[in-house]
């Protein structure tokens, strides 16, 4: 949600590293939450292919026409939230390492480009079969090695540039606001309804940066 929205206010190029910045910030606490059911094995070759794919994201980042970028994003969200409202049967992943390892490069291509790590990894940890848990906890591992190494390769492209640093301390005291609410609501809300929710406010975002 955080990635489209500053898209529109701040530019693509500010807001990557900007989301990246307080992604650290934001899954420290939600991974220390739920520390216990997180399964390092479970995400290490993820975690290792997209490393491989976030250079690649940032690279296009800086050197593709910004409106192609969000017209991408916008397609991706557009393809995402249509793919979860539709609730397909899924088979199931094997022991084939080539799936986990494409999966990942692709999180941290558009990680990289658009912090947009999330689509390829609930998708795969839905064909993991992850228990509810799991998927909180490893998602949340996921998203913090990435968002670390998402900044280091911002940093060394020259992208953390004032108006990132800004954005990231006017945003830290609501990122505080917004854990402690969400945290704290977390067991009185419907979590399909709001999935859904979501999915269909993310369906709108994709639409409107396409257009």
């Amino acid at each position: 949600m955080g990635m489209p929205l500053l898209s529109w206010l701040l530019g693509v190029r500010v807001a990557a590293p900007l989301v990246a910045l307080y992604g650290i910030f934001l899954n420290s606490a939600i991974l220390l939450k739920y520390r216990v059911d997180f399964n390092l094995q479970a995400v290490s070759r993820l975690i290792f292919s997209s490393v491989i794919g976030v250079p690649i994201g940032v690279w296009a980042l800086r050197y593709i026409n910004e409106a192609v970028i969000l017209r991408f994003l916008g397609l991706i969200l557009i393809s995402y939230s249509l793919y979860i409202l539709a609730s397909p049967r899924l088979f199931k992943i094997n022991q084939n390492h080539i799936w986990t390892y494409s999966f990942g490069f692709v999180a941290g291509s558009l990680g990289g480009a658009y912090n947009a790590f999330g689509p390829p990894v609930i998708i795969y940890g839905q064909l993991k079969d992850w228990s509810h848990h799991e998927f909180k906890s490893n998602l949340q591992g996921f998203f913090l090695f990435n968002a670390i190494v998402v900044v280091i390769v911002h940093g060394a492209s020259g992208n953390l540039t004032g108006p990132v640093w800004h954005g990231f301390l006017v945003a830290v005291p609501a990122c505080i606001l917004g854990l402690v609410a969400g945290l704290s609501l977390d067991r009185f809300i419907n979590q399909e309804r709001f999935r859904k929710l979501v999915v269909i406010l993310l369906l709108g975002l994709g639409i409107s940066l396409v257009i």
